[in-house]
C-alpha cells in the first residue's frame, strides 16, 4: 500500500513568494520545503518486487541495465580498494596490480572499509563522506571494467565529490552542505551543474526525519538552479550507510523508492548505481527536447534575482580523459590535486585518491557544435551527453552600472542562439530565458524568446494540473477564443511534449498508484508558442532616455 509522509500545516509553496525568503536557519527552511510537500511525498511498497515501479520507467532509455555486472563480476586492482579487515586478511599476499574481487560473495558484504561511526573521528585524515565517495566511485569504475559499453553510453565521466560535506555550496541565501554530489567534468561545482545529490546517515530511514527534510530543501535548490529538468533525483543511504532510498521530487511532489539493502541486494543497488553514473541525462531528469550548447562565461558573484540567461558548459573531452575510469586517480591522470582536493578530503593532502579534481581548462573547442537532434520527425534522447543546461550565477550590478534592479536580465547583446527547443515537429533556437518560476510543486514555467526562419516568438513552457485534454488544454482553448483581443498573446501552436514517441509527460505516470491526497496534483508538461514578442518598459532605449 502506498504511505503519504509528513501530512501536516496548509500547503505553502515557495514559488508563490514575490522574493523567496533568505533563510540562513536550515530548521526554517526545512519546514517550509516540508510545508510545501505535505501530502504529496509518497513511498513505494517495501515489499515490491525488483526496482519498484517508477525506477524502471526513468531508467528505461538506459540500453544496458539488463546488462549491468553481477556483484560477484566486479573485480577492481588491489591498490585502489580500501580494504575491509577481513579483506586485508584475505588479500595479503596479493599485489597491488593484482585484480581482486569487491564484493564477498560469501559473507554477503562488500570487501570496503566503511566507516564504523557516523562522526567522523577526530584526527582523521579523510572523512566519511570522502570515505564513501571514493567507494561509489570505485565500485562505477569496476563496473565499466567488467562491461566496457557501460561506459561508451556517455561522452563524460561523471564523478561523485565530497568536497561540500564539509563547506556550503556557495550561495547567498540559502546555505546547503550536501553530504555527496554527482557531476560531470565542469568548471565550477554549483546547484546549476549537480546531477544527483547523496545524504548519508548512520542512523536507520525515517520518513520525517532529518534525512528526509532536508532532502526536500535540497530538491528545491536543484530545481532553482536547473528549472527546466523534469525531476531531480537523491539518494539517500541510511542504517550504516547500507540501505539505499532513491528519491524522486518532480512538479507534482516526491516519490521515494523501496529500500535496497547495498549488502543484501547487491545487484539490484549496482543496477540503481549504474542506470545513474552511466545512463543518459533524461535517466536523471533532464529534458532531451531542449538542449543548451554556448561556451562557459567568466564565474559571477550571486544576488536575488529570479531570472538570467541559461548557459551550458560544452567541455573538451580528450581521449585520454574519456579512458580512464570515473574519479579514480591513475599515475597518469591529467587532473591535479589542488587545494579544491584537498578541502574534498577534509583537509588533507591525498596525491593518489581524491574523490574531485581541476578539470582541463583548453578551450580549443569553444562553438563547437554537436549534432544535438537525429534525423526524423522525433529525436528524442539525442542530447549531447557530457553537457546539461547550466544556470549561471546571478550577476549582481556594480553600483555605477546603468542596469535597472528588476526581475528581468536586458536582452542579449547578439542574436546567437544558446540551445534548441523541439515543439511538435519544428525545432526553435533559444535566444534567451525571459523567466522562470522557484519552487517544489506547481507549474515550473520558464519562458524563452525563441526564433524561427527568422522570426521571434516566447515559448512558455509548463506543466499544467490535469490528467485528460479538457484540463490539460485549458489554457490553450482560452487562448483560441480569445484570438485577435487586444494585449492578449496569440497563440501560434502549441505541444503536449511526449517523454517518448507517442507517450505524454505527465507526473502520474510514476506514481505506482493514484491515492485521493496525491492525484489532485498530477501535471502534463506543456509547450505554448507565443506571439508577439514584448519586453518590459525600462528594456526600450527612448523611454529610458527620456526618463
Amino acid at each position: 500500500m502506498a504511505i503519504v509522509a509528513r501530512t501536516v500545516a496548509p500547503t505553502i509553496k515557495l514559488g508563490s513568494f514575490p522574493v523567496v525568503p533568505r533563510s540562513h536557519n536550515v530548521t526554517t527552511m526545512n519546514k517550509l520545503t516540508s510545508k510545501e510537500l505535505d501530502h504529496l511525498i509518497t513511498h513505494e511498497d517495501p515489499k515490491g518486487i525488483g526496482l519498484g515501479h517508477y525506477l524502471p520507467l526513468i531508467f528505461k532509455s538506459f540500453t544496458q541495465l539488463d546488462n549491468v555486472p553481477l556483484a560477484s563480476e566486479l573485480k577492481i586492482k588491489l591498490g585502489k580498494l580500501r580494504c575491509s579487515k577481513a579483506a586485508k586478511v584475505h588479500f595479503q599476499n596479493f599485489k597491488d596490480d593484482d585484480m581482486v574481487p569487491l564484493y564477498d560473495i560469501n559473507s554477503k558484504c562488500w570487501n570496503w572499509d566503511f566507516p564504523s561511526s557516523g562522526i567522523t573521528p577526530a584526527g582523521a585524515q579523510e572523512t566519511n563522506e570522502f570515505s564513501f565517495g571514493l567507494y561509489l566511485n570505485v565500485v562505477s569504475e569496476a563496473l565499466s571494467i567488467a562491461n566496457p559499453n557501460l561506459k561508451q553510453l556517455t561522452q563524460a565521466s561523471r564523478v561523485w565529490y565530497s568536497e561540500f560535506a564539509t563547506h556550503a555550496v556557495p550561495t547567498q541565501d540559502i546555505q546547503r552542505k550536501p553530504d555527496l554530489v554527482l557531476s560531470d567534468h565542469v568548471v565550477q561545482l554549483g546547484w546549476n551543474n549537480f546531477m544527483v545529490c547523496a545524504e548519508l546517515t548512520f542512523s536507520a530511514y525515517q520518513p520525517a526525519a532529518r534525512v528526509g527534510s532536508s532532502m526536500d530543501t535540497k530538491a528545491y535548490l536543484l530545481f532553482r538552479g536547473q528549472p527546466w529538468r523534469r525531476f531531480v533525483l537523491l539518494l539517500s543511504f541510511c542504517n550504516r550507510y547500507r540501505d539505499l532510498h532513491v528519491h524522486l521530487y518532480d512538479h507534482s511532489g516526491g516519490l521515494v523508492s523501496p529500500v535496497f539493502n547495498i549488502d543484501n541486494n547487491p545487484d539490484m543497488y549496482l543496477q540503481i548505481l549504474a542506470g545513474i553514473v552511466f545512463g543518459g541525462p533524461q535517466c536523471l531528469g533532464y529534458d532531451c527536447t531542449v538542449v543548451f550548447y554556448v561556451t562557459p562565461s567568466k564565474p559571477a558573484s550571486t544576488s536575488r534575482r529570479t531570472a538570467t540567461p541559461h548557459q551550458a558548459i560544452m567541455h573538451d573531452i580528450s581521449k585520454d580523459i574519456s579512458s580512464l575510469a570515473p574519479g579514480i586517480a591513475e599515475e597518469s591522470h591529467p587532473f591535479s590535486s589542488s587545494n579544491d582536493s584537498v578541502a574534498a578530503s577534509g583537509g588533507s593532502n591525498f596525491s593518489e585518491e581524491v574523490t574531485h579534481y581541476d578539470p582541463p581548462t583548453d578551450t580549443s573547442h569553444e562553438g563547437t557544435l554537436v549534432e544535438f537532434f537525429e534525423d526524423g520527425p522525433f529525436p528524442l534522447y539525442a542530447l549531447f551527453a557530457s553537457t546539461t543546461g547550466v544556470l549561471q550565477p546571478e550577476i549582481v550590478p556594480e553600483p555605477n552600472e546603468d542596469i535597472p534592479t528588476a526581475l528581468f536580465p536586458p536582452p542579449p547583446s547578439n542574436k546567437d542562439p544558446i540551445g534548441k527547443i523541439h515543439v511538435k515537429e519544428k525545432f526553435y533556437n533559444i535566444l534567451h530565458t525571459l523567466f522562470y518560476s522557484r519552487g517544489l510543486t506547481g507549474r515550473g514555467t520558464v519562458c524563452y524568446l525563441v526564433e524561427l526562419g527568422g522570426e521571434e516568438f516566447i515559448i512558455k513552457d509548463h506543466w499544467v494540473q490535469g490528467q485528460d485534454d479538457t484540463d490539460i488544454l485549458n489554457e490553450v482553448e482560452m487562448l483560441k477564443w480569445m484570438q485577435g483581443v487586444p494585449g492578449v498573446p496569440h497563440l501560434e501552436d502549441y505541444w503536449i511534449v511526449e517523454r517518448e514517441k507517442g507517450v505524454p509527460d505527465t507526473t502520474g505516470d510514476f506514481r505506482f498508484k493514484h491515492i485521493q491526497s496525491t492525484s489532485h496534483a498530477f501535471r502534463a508538461h506543456v509547450r505554448l508558442v507565443l506571439k508577439p514578442c514584448a519586453r518590459p518598459l525600462h528594456q526600450v532605449p527612448e523611454l529610458r532616455k527620456s526618463c
